[in-house]
């Protein structure tokens, strides 16, 4: 949870990147059943992207 106060648009962005981590978590969960501790995954990469297909083709 995040305690401190932000911008409308900081916190948008702050969510955006959390929906994404999450998202990105679930899908490796998904590929790959197991922890995925050691896999590196850049996150503001796929943030530039627009659509769960373009954010799958990127991980694989």
């Amino acid at each position: 949870m995040l305690t401190m106060k932000y911008g409308k648009h900081q916190m948008m962005l702050i969510k955006k990147r959390m929906n994404v981590e999450g998202w990105i978590d679930d899908q490796l969960n998904e590929l790959y059943k197991s922890a995925t501790d050691n896999i590196d995954i850049d996150v503001d990469a796929i943030l530039d992207l627009n659509t769960e297909l373009e954010r799958r083709h990127y991980i694989m």
